[in-house]
């Protein structure tokens, strides 16, 4: 599902995940009290406009030479692809309309620094729909801010930690979103164990996918 945002493969969890939260505290994931959650609110992010160009609340702040693919593990359908450069794979990325081979990429749903791939080739456009699969981003009630990772996802119980969050927090793969307000179960990491522990499951404030809404 979503294992492409940086590659730490070979890397020991507990290594892993002390890069993963640096990673974390400098992209601002700062946590913060939310307001008592009734709904679950859904939005869909692009940094791209529907002619293909870079929307003006994002900035290009970093650009690199790689190689893109049309296997988003973050959305399906559209023009949207994952990038590998030498320095860590990025996912999810837009073609923009002025270059077959410059995307734009986001690190996660919450920033609007744009990371520039400037790939050998791209893959055809992709006609269709956007597919919505897994939530790209997820935010608790608690104000906590969680996204989908790349790497290859550690398992608790038998279920596979899918999202990383502030601090030492992360999510598994059993969404409920059955009924309102949707849920999710947190769990801890202990880096001098190496081990989980449940929060139980808390209440959902916001879901994010890449790509626009439905029409």
């Amino acid at each position: 599902m979503i294992r492409r945002l940086i590659s730490l493969s070979g890397v020991p969890a507990a290594s892993r995940f002390a890069a993963i939260t640096l990673l974390i505290g400098m992209l601002g994931f700062a946590g913060c009290s939310a307001a008592a959650t009734a709904t679950t609110r859904v939005s869909y992010i692009a940094p791209v406009t529907e002619t293909g160009e870079l929307a003006s609340t994002y900035s290009i702040t970093s650009s690199y030479r790689g190689t893109c693919s049309g296997s988003s593990a973050v959305a399906s359908g559209g023009p949207v692809y994952r990038c590998a450069t030498s320095k860590f794979l990025i996912d999810p990325c837009w073609r923009l309309q002025r270059s077959t081979t410059t995307l734009v990429c986001l690190a996660n749903p919450y920033t609007h620094e744009v990371v520039e791939v400037r790939s050998s080739s791209v893959p055809p456009h992709v006609n269709g729909p956007y597919l919505k699969k897994d939530p790209w981003g997820i935010e608790l009630a608690s104000g906590t801010k969680c996204h989908a990772f790349g790497g290859s996802p550690d398992q608790f119980k038998g279920q596979f930690v899918r999202f990383i969050c502030s601090g030492s927090l992360s999510l598994l793969d059993d969404l409920n979103d059955t009924k309102q307000p949707w849920t999710i179960q947190v769990v801890r990491y202990n880096i001098k164990t190496n081990e989980y522990s449940s929060l139980g499951f808390q209440k959902i404030a916001s879901v994010t996918y890449a790509g626009p809404g439905p029409k």
